[in-house]
């Protein structure tokens, strides 16, 4: 966290939570939902029918805008109806004891530039806004803005986005005909051609 702050961050204590459950995710307030504030994407993402969520999070500060050529810039963040639960808290802590409200940072991009060389290191409040559950389905925004914002950072066109899928959700239509001849077949001859098999080879075994 030292190296954090010399880029502009620091991780402070205790868990972001939301009081508006809008903004959360099956109104838990501590999985809750981020705002685009960097102009760039939330342009690109106006008409998004998702958000981005956050679940379990550290509240960040961002310590100064630039110093000595860092540059620090807030791309999402916890809306101004969230707080933070320190981790010393009482049993009976409420939101309306929270010391610090929103809006909270979330995702931060820290740069500094050396010559013609930028090196750029990215501040999230959770580790689970990339995490694989919730990048592999649709539920939520997080792919599709970690895809642009990787996109964009290797200056190329956007990235090709795979919708997620689910075998659960597919289905194979067969006449009934078929599938009672199949339900024969793997519930009694093919469980009877393992079992002949199996005395065969125990047969042979015995003359040996």
């Amino acid at each position: 966290e030292g190296l954090l702050k010399d880029w502009g961050v620091a991780v402070d204590d205790g868990a972001v939570f939301e009081t508006s459950a809008d903004r959360t995710s099956q109104n838990q307030p501590f999985f809750a939902t981020l705002e685009i504030i960097h102009a760039q994407y939330a342009e690109a993402f106006a008409n998004a029918d998702t958000s981005i969520i956050a679940p379990m999070a550290r509240p960040l500060t961002v310590r100064f805008a630039r110093q000595e050529g860092y540059v620090t810039q807030n791309i999402l963040q916890f809306s101004d109806t969230s707080g933070v639960r320190p981790s010393n808290a009482a049993a009976d802590f409420s939101a309306a004891d929270a010391a610090r409200r929103g809006p909270i940072p979330a995702l931060v991009e820290c740069r500094i530039q050396a010559g013609e060389q930028t090196s750029r290191i990215y501040v999230c409040a959770s580790a689970s806004l990339v995490d694989s559950t919730i990048l592999e389905g649709n539920a939520f925004l997080n792919r599709q803005f970690l895809l642009k914002l990787f996109s964009d950072l290797g200056g190329g066109a956007d990235l090709v986005s795979f919708a997620g899928k689910k075998l659960t959700d597919s289905f194979v239509h067969i006449p009934t005909v078929t599938a009672n001849s199949l339900g024969i077949v793997l519930a009694i001859a093919l469980p009877l051609s393992f079992i002949g098999l199996g005395i065969l080879i125990f047969i042979k075994r015995r003359r040996l």
